[in-house]
């Protein structure tokens, strides 16, 4: 199983062109997994205009999950303490460590294309 970051999750949805061949050819080989944390990121991006879709945020996030059939993991407590756990260059957002802790708890790469997680060396990561 891999895990996606957000904008590995949208681009999949509406712009693989952005994901690089490596990216693209994990996902088609394994299984996909993403953290709920995610849908709340989405409906930020949607919400701030930094995301343009044609429906609303939620049935968005579906559509993708059904199309690629993605598993959805919830947060846990033990992803949280991983969360707390980790170095401040691994990242200071709250979602990108929820995300990153996902990946570390579910023993998974993370799929991202953000610079911080890929060279922090705490995740293992793809891009």
């Amino acid at each position: 199983m891999i895990v996606l970051d957000t904008c590995v999750f949208i681009w999949l949805g509406l712009e693989q062109e952005k994901l690089t061949s490596d990216a693209m050819s994990a996902i088609q080989a394994n299984r996909s997994a993403i953290s709920d944390i995610t849908f709340l990121e989405i409906g930020y991006l949607v919400r701030k205009n930094r995301l343009k879709i044609s429906c609303i945020a939620s049935d968005f996030a579906n559509l993708v999950v059904e199309a690629h059939d993605i598993e959805v993991i919830s947060i846990t407590p033990e992803i949280v303490e991983t969360a707390l756990n980790f170095p401040e260059e691994v990242n200071n957002d709250p979602a990108d460590r929820i995300i990153s802790a996902t990946a570390v708890i579910n023993e998974s790469q993370l799929v991202t294309s953000d610079r911080n997680l890929l060279k922090a060396g705490q995740v293992p990561t793809l891009w």
